[in-house]
């Protein structure tokens, strides 16, 4: 069992050799709904809930621009006052 998102990285690599080289690219992790761009080295429980989530790219007016998951702000995250 990994203790390290990066050591569940390895796992997973081990498994499905194909999915290596986009975790090497580059991802943010989500991990128990919270979303962190350095979490190699995060730890994780069997408990944790742990997502991979891609950078997304895309483009504006005058010029590229990069979107990470946590630049968006609190909206993408679900309202837990109702």
């Amino acid at each position: 069992m990994a203790t390290s998102v990066k050591q569940a990285f390895q796992q997973l690599t081990e498994l499905h050799p194909a999915i290596g080289r986009y975790l090497e690219e580059g991802v943010v992790v989500a991990i128990d709904g919270q979303i962190l761009q350095d979490a190699l080295f995060e730890p994780i429980t069997p408990e944790s809930e742990a997502f991979p989530l891609p950078w997304l790219a895309g483009g504006r007016e005058g010029g590229p621009s990069t979107f990470s998951p946590t630049s968006a702000g609190s909206h993408l995250m679900p309202n837990r006052s109702s």
